[in-house]
């Protein structure tokens, strides 16, 4: 068998179920968040048959028993306390002798290049860097359908290409079958075959590329500040050492850098839930004494747990960082996101969709009483227009207040930020204005 064959079924838009083929080869499935890309990967897989919250029904009619899957949330599909014992999982599932495992995780790891101590706490890692480790694991065992759930998203450019690149080899010399879903239309210049997921069908897309547009940015007062700057989660590794460098004056800057260069690090230590080893960092606005920063980390699902979105309002209300109006800003807001706020205040922020909650927290911050806003990765999950109107949110609030931004989109980049630094070797660096890429 060489091919996967399935039939989708929109019950409320089409009269007919619409019967697929997919040879090997690398297919991108591109869909605007809240289509049902998740629900179609594990449908395809075969692990979710029956789930009523979407629009559509799939029926598989051919494909094959091994089949690998990286998960959307690189969180998610991590389970062990080490890396080491991260790529043992699967080997071990097999029954393989110690020996056998030793050597599989040997030819993972060099496959796959991942430059880790594999003694490593996977909290340690990047989102990108985890989603290099799901991607190996997920390899490891040669599965002849791989099904990617948007698992690029916090790869930096580089690192991005090298995996497609890989992918695709890995698809020509084993005939397998690659389904990768995305919320980014540039990724489907990569397919060998194109489509796009909407509400009300599955068909071949024809979406062009969106272009990156020049945004004028007003002038800021923000600095960027480091003495002597010291940190490492382990002394033998330090991501950074004895740094000293001051940049500035900015509106918004981005921080990019390779997967595991420190930059959601460096936002801990600028937003204070890490402290420096040694030295100091902070960000300066003008001669002002107090600055109220707040941080929008990468997975900020992980942080409430159980709070609703309406518990955290009341508890930003009490530390004066929210009015008593900001509801109905918040409210107003939300309308053009098609997203209801009666409905979802009162849920657990860990049930609802990951674009959901995105996208109310960072319109909870940007109305919020704080000077200066980290945002890292705020468009992981959300879709083309999602991106667009988020986009338009932020650039509307540049008057009031200064940003730092961790993101690998260029369009992000160069739409809301007058400048990128850049960590590399240890060092931050300031990039001119012209070469300004995630």
């Amino acid at each position: 068998m060489t091919e996967l064959i399935f039939t989708i079924h929109f019950p409320h838009f089409e009269d007919q179920p619409k019967t697929i083929q997919l040879k090997p080869g690398l297919h991108v499935i591109y869909g605007d968040s809240g289509v049902g890309k998740s629900a179609f990967c594990k449908m395809l897989a075969q692990l979710n048959q029956n789930n009523v919250n979407t629009n559509f029904r799939i029926s598989v009619i051919s494909s094959y028993e091994d089949v690998g899957m990286v998960l959307q949330d690189p969180d998610d599909q991590i389970v062990a306390p080490t890396l080491f014992r991260e790529l043992a999982f699967n080997f071990e599932n097999l029954g393989m002798e110690s020996k056998e495992i030793n050597q599989a995780i040997s030819r993972t790891v060099d496959r796959s290049d991942l430059q880790f101590d594999l003694n490593r706490h996977p909290a340690n890692l990047s989102g990108g860097e985890k989603e290099l480790v799901n991607l190996a694991t997920a390899l490891s065992t040669n599965p002849k359908l791989l099904i990617i759930d948007d698992g690029f998203a916090f790869l930096s450019r580089r690192r991005k290409n090298e995996l497609i690149k890989q992918v695709k080899e890995y698809a020509d010399n084993q005939e397998a079958i690659v389904v990768w879903t995305t919320a980014t239309q540039e990724d489907l210049s990569c397919g060998h075959t194109k489509w796009e997921l909407k509400l009300d069908e599955f068909e071949k897309s024809y979406l062009k590329e969106t272009a990156t547009i020049s945004a004028e940015i007003q002038n800021g007062m923000m600095f960027l500040q480091c003495e002597n700057l010291t940190f490492g989660y382990e002394e033998k590794n330090l991501l950074f050492s004895q740094l000293t460098c001051s940049y500035g004056p900015f509106r918004s800057f981005a921080l990019v850098g390779e997967n595991g260069s420190g930059k959601t690090t460096l936002c801990r230590l600028l937003s204070n839930v890490l402290k420096p080893s040694s030295g100091s960092v902070k960000l300066l606005l003008g001669d002002r004494k107090e600055l109220r920063i707040g941080y929008l980390p990468q997975f900020p699902e992980r942080m409430f747990g159980g709070f609703s979105l309406s518990e955290l309002m009341m508890r930003m209300r009490k530390n004066h960082l929210l009015s008593e109006s900001a509801e109905l800003f918040l409210k107003s807001s939300l309308k053009q996101f098609t997203v209801s706020w009666d409905l979802i205040k009162d849920n657990p922020i860990n049930n609802l969709k990951l674009s959901v909650t995105r996208i109310c927290l960072i319109l909870m911050l940007l109305h919020a009483r704080y000077d200066i806003l980290i945002l890292d990765e705020p468009m992981f999950s959300l879709g083309h227009s999602q991106r667009m109107k988020v986009m338009e949110q932020l650039r509307d609030s540049m008057s009031r207040k200064h940003f730092v931004i961790i993101s690998h989109s260029d369009y992000l980049v160069r739409s809301i930020c007058d400048a990128a630094l850049v960590i590399e070797n240890e060092k931050l660096l300031l990039l001119q204005e012209d070469v300004i890429h995630a």
